[in-house]
């Protein structure tokens, strides 16, 4: 088989979210099960860094678009600038020379560069939505919908990350009938780094949260939650011992008012609170992960949710909404073994702080739900991943 994929965001040189990440793993796994992949991408003028191959033998085209670095891969992102560079007769001729015999558009940015390409007929076009932007509040959401209806309609079948997405394609967006969901994997560098230790090297000491600072990620309710927490004494020091103490990702890069305000509440709310700043490769997140006692994801929706797997994978479990429109939930529920906790996430924040209270002061609990999602988080890896893409393919 012969794989086309297609995707603005790809290059670990100029990573920016999750979506690249999974763009890669993608590529990896088909790679792995045997498949020739081609990868399509777009590249911000700032890139002047080659990145390893990872999986194509070579066969990237990487098309400049006008932005200094990735900020955003929404409708406002360079999409339009990427079908434009697909376009390009030199583009379309590698691109068709290579005959694929199925095309992965990764998000709607990517759908418009594969119409522009026109592949041969008969060519099975997936597209993958890894962030459902859909599914945004407001306008946004709706401004949004259209180019992901159109997506939809466009393409053979639609593959999403989770059954909420795919709920929300088939009965939103017209895809019922077209449309089929898997996990994404734990990829293959934290999964590489979480073997390497038996997840109970470091003193768990952080109540922590991963997620990048923006109102549709909800970190300040987690904010809210630490200063409730915080007033109870919870992070004080007790019977000598090393406090437990409220650790979130900020990156000092986000200039927003709201990202500015989550810190200085964050910090204000325990002498012990640790904000990291800075981008986190994948050991360090992994050491954050180490000596994590329970990871909190705080908005009501995410298509995965990929910091949940590999907290799990370092022996962290996640404390997330009850709500069932987190994507990874599916992957730690998938049998009868608890591999993570719930807790409404649009509750109080005093209800929330009862909810943490009562988990930290059972650690027997916590090691047994840790153990279960770690085993879950490793077993489901790019492998399986990949086969999973492929029984797709194959079945329909």
């Amino acid at each position: 088989m012969r794989a086309l994929v297609v995707t603005l965001e790809h290059d670990a040189s100029t990573s920016f979210s999750g979506n690249g990440v999974l763009a890669r793993a993608l590529v990896r796994a088909l790679a792995t099960r045997g498949v020739d992949v081609f990868v399509l991408c777009a590249t911000p003028r700032a890139n002047d860094e080659a990145d390893a191959d990872d999986g194509t033998d070579g066969r990237v085209i990487r098309i400049p678009v006008p932005m200094a670095r990735w900020h955003r891969l929404d409708r406002r992102s360079a999409h339009d600038a990427f079908a434009r560079g697909c376009a390009d007769a030199r583009v379309v001729e590698r691109v068709r020379a290579f005959a694929c015999d199925v095309a992965f558009a990764v998000d709607f940015t990517s759908v418009r560069a594969v119409e522009a390409i026109g592949l041969r007929a008969g060519t099975r076009v997936c597209f993958c939505p890894f962030r459902v932007f859909a599914r945004l509040d407001g306008s946004e959401g709706d401004a949004h919908a259209v180019y992901e209806r159109a997506a939809v309609a466009g393409t053979w079948m639609t593959i999403a990350l989770s059954r909420s997405d795919a709920m929300f394609v088939m009965e939103r967006l017209g895809g019922r009938g077209r449309t089929r969901w898997t996990h994404p994997p734990l990829r293959r560098d934290a999964a590489r780094e979480a073997m390497r230790d038996d997840g109970t090297r470091r003193a768990r000491r952080y109540v922590s949260c991963v997620v990048r600072p923006s109102e549709e990620k909800k970190p300040h309710r987690f904010v809210a939650m630490c200063e409730e927490l915080a007033r109870r004494g919870v992070f004080d020091a007790k019977d000598g011992g090393a406090p437990l103490a409220p650790l979130m990702c900020i990156n000092a890069e986000v200039k927003s008012d709201y990202a500015r305000d989550l810190r200085r509440r964050f910090e204000a709310c325990s002498p012990n609170a640790r904000v990291v700043d800075e981008f986190l490769g994948t050991r360090a997140l992994g050491d954050v992960f180490e000596e994590t006692l329970l990871n909190v994801h705080p908005p009501s929706y995410d298509s995965f949710g990929m910091t949940i797997i590999e907290a799990a994978a370092f022996g962290a479990p996640t404390v997330m909404h009850n709500g069932g429109d987190v994507g990874a939930r599916d992957l730690l529920s998938a049998d009868s073994d608890v591999s993570c906790f719930d807790m409404n996430m649009e509750a109080s924040a005093s209800e929330q702080a009862d909810v943490i209270e009562t988990i930290i002061n059972d650690p027997e609990r916590i090691h047994k739900v840790a153990q279960n999602a770690r085993l879950r988080a490793l077993k489901w890896d790019e492998d399986a991943f990949g086969e999973a893409i492929l029984d797709i393919i194959r079945e329909n």
